[in-house]
């Protein structure tokens, strides 16, 4: 699936443009943690899942998530004290709830993520599916097998375990952390 994720974003890097962006980050990430800040990664995980998985951790913390990115009003699905401020200065643009299932549903033409087939029934299912807490999409261990189950027709299905796997967060334990001690403490710094 992960051929075509985001091939249409503008710009991309060659392969000297990524070595020096890899260098700077390098260099960010050091700098950020000799002034104390906690830096949190996992290889093969994007930000956005990392911060999903600290909002599910710790529902009843205030959390403050610093970004321009309106796919992150969905954390607030699963702790109600998190905070989303603009990296920018800009105002940053509420998009509102359930913003991936619509994406997964709709599509998301930024992550070149193709919209579901046209089929009504199947859309209006799956979001009263997903409202009701039946479906599940981010739950890691969700197969195209088990989606089948909700006897939907099998290419919808395919589609749109497809743009699951594409676009919702992966909710992992943030335990599993490399070189990083999770506890309240370290996450307030």
């Amino acid at each position: 699936y992960l051929q075509d994720y985001k091939e249409n974003r503008v710009g991309k890097l060659s392969p000297t443009q990524y070595k020096l962006l890899k260098l700077q980050c390098d260099v960010i990430e050091e700098a950020l943690k000799d002034a104390g800040v906690l830096v949190a990664k996992v290889d093969g995980l994007e930000a956005d899942d990392l911060m999903y998985s600290f909002a599910y951790k710790f529902p009843n913390e205030d959390v403050i998530i610093r970004a321009d990115d309106g796919d992150l009003d969905d954390t607030k699905l699963f702790c109600s004290k998190v905070s989303i401020q603009s990296v920018s200065g800009r105002e940053s643009i509420r998009m509102g709830d359930n913003v991936i299932i619509s994406k997964i549903l709709n599509g998301d033409l930024k992550d070149n993520i193709k919209a579901l087939p046209n089929d009504i029934v199947c859309k209006s299912q799956v979001m009263n599916w997903y409202l009701s807490g039946e479906l599940n999409i981010f739950d890691t261990t969700l197969t195209y097998d088990r989606l089948l189950k909700y006897g939907l027709d099998p290419e919808f299905t395919k589609a749109l375990y497809k743009n699951i796997f594409l676009k919702a967060p992966k909710i992992i334990d943030v335990g599993e952390i490399k070189d990083t001690v999770v506890n309240k403490d370290s996450l307030r710094k």
